[in-house]
């Protein structure tokens, strides 16, 4: 199946070439994409060739292209388009991640624009569990601190497994594991795209809401959670995906088989737990040659900041346990 074809028309050179760079480098979606800055030669282009998305510089004003184009977004440098006749805008200034997942959002409003299913994603994804059976032991803590150090150098998401995740200052509403475990149910055509529009980022890594509810996450069998995961590797391109988990139902034993490392940890001062104590020997086997046992120091006074987590005390512990673990190597 043929991409479909997203192209950009921004006359300022500097931010059409920055641009350019991070399409070359990471394009989160599966659109083909080709920057112009000369409105002519966009012009001739899309008289040769069929354009199923236009970005376009909102000084750049043609009729034309809005006829051509499937659909029309405009880059504004202001909030909102002065033009009575504009339906899509998008903020000029912000990340060109940012940009395409809007881009991405948009054309899952508009029907005629399909995605290409055949994602080019990374051969080979790190996985990471990280669990305790016991609460309050710094699985969200560690989840993050772990994705915000690795994003340093890797493609990093963060997909939160928990039935009950907390609220921090970073987290948006929106698309969720409910929504995306429901479309895929539905065998969308525009899953690809609904997936990428789902993940947003913070700091250094992408991070995938919860469940609306715990009972989806309670009541999920374990081969529509396999089914989803191998759903969310299919349709992005990371080097790590990192689970945030709590014990729910079977489905957890699953997504644990499929890591690399799980991760366990207790805050300093924590009694030991046995991960492994109502478990069969098959189940014990399976995973206890891939846990890392990690204790996080004790803060008195929490910030759910994600530089703190990473210059303060917890990151500095992170950074030394995994700069010390042969299993790992960053």
């Amino acid at each position: 199946m043929k991409r479909s074809n997203l192209v950009i028309c921004e006359p300022n050179e500097q931010y059409a070439a920055l641009f350019l760079s991070y399409v070359n480098e990471h394009n989160p979606t599966g659109f083909d994409i080709h920057i112009f800055t000369d409105d002519l030669l966009l012009e001739k282009y899309m008289k040769e060739t069929k354009v199923d998305v236009l970005l376009v510089a909102e000084e750049v004003t043609k009729d034309e292209f809005n006829k051509q184009a499937e659909v029309v977004i405009y880059l504004s440098e202001g909030a909102v388009a002065e033009k009575n006749d504009v339906k899509h805008v998008i903020y000029k200034f912000q990340s060109a991640e940012q940009i395409l997942r809007q881009v991405c959002k948009i054309c899952l409003q508009e029907k005629n624009v399909k995605m290409n299913l055949d994602f080019e994603r990374k051969e080979k994804c790190k996985q990471i569990g990280i669990f305790s059976p016991k609460g309050g032991s710094g699985k969200t803590t560690l989840a993050m601190t772990l994705a915000q150090i690795l994003g340093n150098q890797e493609k990093v998401l963060v997909v939160n497994l928990e039935a009950f995740s907390g609220n921090y200052s970073w987290q948006q509403e929106g698309y969720g594991i409910s929504n995306l475990m429901y479309l895929m149910k539905q065998e969308r055509d525009d899953y690809q795209m609904q997936v990428q529009s789902a993940v947003y980022r913070v700091g250094n890594f992408d991070y995938l809401s919860g469940v609306s509810h715990y009972l989806d996450l309670q009541q999920m069998k374990k081969e529509d959670m396999e089914c989803f995961l191998n759903c969310l590797q299919k349709y992005t391109h990371y080097d790590v995906i990192i689970y945030d988990m709590s014990f729910v139902n079977e489905s957890l034993w699953g997504t644990l088989e499929r890591c690399d490392y799980i991760f366990m940890p207790r805050i300093e001062g924590q009694k030991s737990v046995n991960m492994f104590q109502n478990v069969s020997e098959r189940e014990k086997a399976a995973l206890e040659e891939k846990l890392k046992k990690i204790i996080l120091p004790f803060e008195k006074k929490m910030d759910d900041s994600i530089c703190w987590l990473e210059q303060g005390r917890i990151g500095q512990c992170v950074s030394a346990y995994l700069k010390g673990c042969e299993a790992w190597k960053i």
